[in-house]
């Protein structure tokens, strides 16, 4: 980007305001006895009228209007807008030139800038993934392309039932993202695994005589599964309670089955009289 500019009235003779598009030092570029300059780092300056001015190296000048207009031959560097700031994108490598003129009507000058595109170059990142698990990685798996000297970021997303193990090829371990400095072409690929499955023992029991859901015995379930139990006594037995994993008096419940566990249903008779029996002790008094 730069911008053309003119007046300096305590310079007589040097442009201000511009930029050096071939990248000289400040006042570097200029024609015909350092009559035109353009500096970097400078925006055009805004003039205070009446000023004075001076073209070619002619006598002093004083103005109540801006005289001074600019025009722009392009030469190889295509359309330019001049009177501001401008931008330019080079359609390859190379050196281009173009010529910026200034007039106040009468008198003119031109300086002739020179700029040397040089590309930077350019490799390719191919991203991919492996392993029997599932998860994502951003940038996308594929080729990508980086300028030399970019850093790029990996980012591994696993999906749930997965777990990242790691990258391979230009990168290792499991630090995420993965930064690669990108200097040549590079490969490198997410390795995802499939979380292996848990499973657990449910054991249920009986006191008594009735019906239980799951039935008695040992049940594998996967682990977080939740468990439905209902009890039914049998003619003349009521049920009781659960004990173990699960207590109450409901005839349905459920259990959470995230460890191996073991529940009981006790069922008692209905009715049932319990008699207490107590010892007869005989003493024996005769002397």
């Amino acid at each position: 980007m730069g911008n053309a500019g003119w007046a300096d009235p305590s310079r007589p003779g040097v442009g201000s305001g511009g930029a050096d598009a071939s990248g000289g030092e400040p006042g570097g570029a200029s024609a015909e006895g350092d009559h035109i300059a353009f500096r970097t780092a400078l925006t055009p300056l805004n003039l205070t009228l009446p000023y004075s001015y001076t073209l070619n190296g002619g006598a002093a000048r004083t103005s109540s209007a801006n005289p001074l207009t600019f025009t722009l031959d392009s030469g190889s560097v295509g359309s330019i807008t001049v009177g501001g700031d401008f931008t330019w994108t080079p359609a390859a490598a190379g050196v281009y030139t173009a010529a910026i003129h200034v007039s106040d009507g009468e008198l003119s000058d031109a300086v002739i800038i020179t700029i040397t595109v040089t590309l930077e170059p350019v490799y390719a990142l191919r991203i991919a993934t492996a392993g029997d698990g599932q998860g994502t990685v951003t940038p996308g798996v594929g080729n990508h392309s980086y300028v030399s000297g970019t850093t790029a970021l990996v980012t591994a997303t696993v999906s749930p039932g997965s777990t990242f193990s790691g990258w391979s090829g230009v990168a290792t371990g499991t630090a995420n993202p993965a930064m690669l400095l990108m200097d040549s072409n590079k490969v490198v690929t997410a390795t995802f695994l499939a979380t292996p499955s848990t499973y657990y023992t449910l054991t249920m029991g009986i006191v008594g005589s009735g019906v239980i859901t799951p039935g008695v015995g040992a049940h594998s379930y996967l682990s977080g599964t939740v468990v439905a139990l209902s009890a039914s006594p049998v003619t003349g037995w009521q049920f009781d309670e659960w004990s173990g994993a699960v207590t109450g008096t409901l005839t349905q419940t459920q259990v959470t089955v995230d460890a191996d566990k073991s529940v009981t249903a006790t069922f008692t008779l209905m009715g049932a009289t319990v008699r207490l029996y107590l010892p007869l002790v005989m003493r024996n008094t005769n002397p």
